[in-house]
């Protein structure tokens, strides 16, 4: 299980050095209406680093896609889930 800076979470910030994604968004969620969840098993041993604002979902998942991940909602969802899948940055 990942250590995290306690310190930060005072503060309102979560910091991350290198932690699997799956952990890191379990972490995230704890503090957030709207909830993450990763539909794409391939996303789920990415590793993040970085300090975020652990209440600043829009910033968080702005930090995903610079990891490759894209939120992704279907028709009639709760608004509150958003899922992750890989992105498909390959052209051929």
């Amino acid at each position: 299980m990942p250590v995290f800076n306690v310190a930060a979470l005072v503060n309102g910030q979560l910091e991350f050095s290198g932690e699997a994604l799956a952990e890191a968004i379990a972490e995230f969620n704890r503090y957030n209406s709207r909830k993450l969840v990763i539909a794409d098993r391939t996303i789920s041993s990415l590793t993040i680093g970085g300090k975020f604002a652990a209440t600043d979902f829009d910033a968080f998942v702005a930090a995903l896609r610079d990891l490759g991940v894209n939120p992704v909602r279907g028709d009639g969802e709760d608004e509150n889930i958003v899922r992750l899948v890989a992105s498909q940055r390959r052209e051929k």
